[in-house]
């Protein structure tokens, strides 16, 4: 049914876009401040990413890299790090998976998705994420929503910006539970 702990679906959707394309960093004197940004440069997630920032009133300014075009949104820091900071996400991000409710978790996944995922041509969807407890609670997630997680070295190696040691969560097509190849 999903958990209780209040998280909105918007503010799960840029809780997982800031920990899959983003960073979030303590800064400045003390390195008691914290920075949260959103390094994008595919559309239409950029203009997604942008209007939901906007919409949650957590948007504060963009730059574009013009080495790569990418596209760097910083958050509001009195949006970001009360947000974290009650949700407790670097914690335990399993345990923030299990407290969203439904809705909440669907937005959640679907971010990572669209951040850090492909489909297959056999209709699989695929996350590439490096392994640890955000991978794990990511395949968490895929298993609430009722899906078998695959979890699979990836083959493909690393990507930008992981630290080498990825693996690949698949959903496989059939929904837990399904009873369509059970003989009575």
């Amino acid at each position: 049914e999903g958990g209780t702990n209040g998280c909105t679906p918007e503010q799960a959707a840029i809780i997982a876009w800031v920990l899959s394309d983003g960073s979030c960093v303590y800064a400045g004197r003390g390195r008691k401040r914290l920075q949260a940004r959103i390094y994008q440069k595919k559309e239409p997630q950029l203009s997604q990413i942008r209007d939901l920032l906007k919409r949650e009133e957590a948007y504060s300014s963009e730059a574009v890299d013009v080495r790569n075009g990418v596209t760097k949104l910083r958050l509001k820091k009195s949006y970001i790090a009360p947000l974290m900071e009650h949700f407790r996400v670097s914690e335990d991000p399993s345990l923030f998976v299990l407290g969203l409710s439904q809705k909440a978790r669907r937005a959640w996944l679907d971010a990572w998705f669209a951040a850090e995922g492909h489909s297959t041509s056999n209709g699989s969807r695929i996350i590439a994420q490096d392994r640890g407890p955000l991978a794990d609670a990511i395949a968490l997630s895929v298993y609430l929503e009722g899906y078998l997680p695959g979890i699979s070295k990836n083959s493909k190696g690393s990507f930008p910006g992981s630290k080498g040691n990825t693996c690949n969560i698949s959903f496989r097509t059939e929904t837990i539970g399904n009873t369509r190849n059970c003989k009575p």
